[in-house]
């Protein structure tokens, strides 16, 4: 599995959700095409990952995006599983945002291959033998091959495969010079741009990301995904005002998109609109509508909700965790936001409940136990309370040690 790094510490930023959802927080199927045909007739297979609660299987690209966040991730491995968990949160505030990875089927180019033409069948064979060298390392000989039997094809569209089948190897320096060749063919071809941006991105070259996926949006402004993700770069490099007018455009290209939808939010909360982030966040929970992928939208609002202390506040923020918890019971995040609510509405042992349920689902999570501690104090339980803090301080420390966060996807609580 992999993930992506901001400049400072990380954070995760809302990324776009894809198309043909058949079970979501859950699992994805989608085609990408090239300039040729999909799937046996030319397409890309991609396999790739980024943080941990969205699950994203995809049937033939496991398509490797962005995520960020101020709070330390941690790397797992996976080959056939995108795992998403975009949670973007305000520097102040936290805000919880997940989020999963959109690909719009873009415009394809005229050069349509026939499925059953005598030259995209010999080109299939190559590629298949090229992303066997590839996935063992060898690359000399991937690019005899290359040149050998492929030198005949159209170079724009050849080299956007080969670029594809480095991107799906994580080579991602072969991947950058496989795009950029293809790109001197045809610097019009959308997916080359973006598959070059997101490279560069990989690459922590997010002035050059930026570029290249804003020029996938200017080669193909009705692409949802090249918007977003010219969008997301923006959001990603702090630069939130600029990403607001792809964002915007994004939800004018699918008002229904609860992905795009959160990412507002998340930069509304940047940019401290908070009562705009809450609409966006609202929005996003009745677009997604229910079904799993809502569960982030309920988590992102149950976060933001839970920064003051309004009473009125803590009761809808509990009914969004709930709802959280309900479409994605393994959050640990979702527990913790339940425990926090009861917390506030001084309903302590069913807090306890669900705060032992979180750090059970997260125990690298400091925040759980700073609550237990107090709701045990409360009820009079010193000895348990004691315990908690016991643990409490274990835990930092481990986190001290390994350069991360308390373990968790939402920011530490300021008190």
């Amino acid at each position: 599995m992999v993930r992506f790094f901001a400049r400072r510490k990380e954070e995760q930023i809302p990324l776009p959700r894809l198309r043909d959802r058949n079970d979501s927080l859950g699992h994805f199927h989608l085609h990408w095409w090239t300039e040729g045909a999909p799937n046996t007739q030319g397409d890309m297979s991609f396999r790739a990952s980024t943080a941990a609660s969205a699950r994203c299987q995809l049937s033939t690209i496991n398509y490797r995006t962005y995520s960020c966040c101020f709070w330390r991730a941690k790397r797992s491995g996976a080959r056939n599983l995108l795992l998403i968990e975009a949670l973007g949160h305000a520097v102040v505030l936290g805000l919880v945002c997940a989020c999963c990875l959109r690909l719009a089927r873009p415009g394809f180019a005229a050069q349509h291959l026939d499925a059953g033409h005598s030259s995209a069948v010999h080109a299939d064979e190559a590629f298949q033998r090229i992303n066997v060298l590839v996935s063992s390392h060898q690359f000399d000989a991937a690019e005899r091959l290359f040149q050998q039997e492929l030198s005949a094809e159209n170079a724009a569209s050849a080299y956007l495969r080969l670029g594809g089948i480095y991107f799906d190897h994580k080579e991602w320096l072969r991947a950058a010079a496989a795009f950029q060749k293809s790109l001197e063919s045809n610097s019009h071809n959308d997916r080359a741009h973006l598959l070059l941006g997101l490279t560069w991105r990989e690459l922590k070259k997010p002035e050059d990301a930026e570029a290249e996926l804003q020029k996938a949006v200017q080669e193909n402004p009705s692409s949802e995904t090249n918007t977003y993700l010219a969008g997301h770069q923006l959001l990603l490099d702090e630069k939130y005002e600029a990403a607001l007018e792809y964002l915007y455009k994004a939800v004018e290209l699918n008002p229904a998109d609860s992905a795009a939808l959160r990412a507002l939010g998340m930069a509304q909360a940047r940019l401290g609109s908070y009562g705009l982030a809450e609409s966006y966040y609202r929005k996003a929970a009745e677009a997604a509508g229910a079904t799993p992928d809502a569960a982030g939208a309920y988590t992102d609002l149950a976060f933001l909700l839970l920064l003051g202390n309004d009473p009125g506040k803590a009761d809808e923020a509990l009914r969004c965790a709930r709802e959280a918890v309900k479409l994605n019971p393994s959050s640990p995040d979702a527990h913790y936001l339940a425990g926090k609510a009861l917390f506030k509405l001084g309903r302590l042992p069913q807090a306890v409940e669900e705060l032992h349920d979180a750090e059970k689902l997260n125990p690298d999570d400091s925040k759980p136990h700073f609550l237990l501690a107090q709701a045990y104090d409360r009820l009079g339980e010193t000895q348990k309370a004691a315990t908690e803090r016991k643990t409490l301080a274990q835990t930092k420390a481990r986190a001290a040690t390994s350069g991360a966060a308390a373990g968790s996807s939402l920011p530490p609580d300021s008190r």
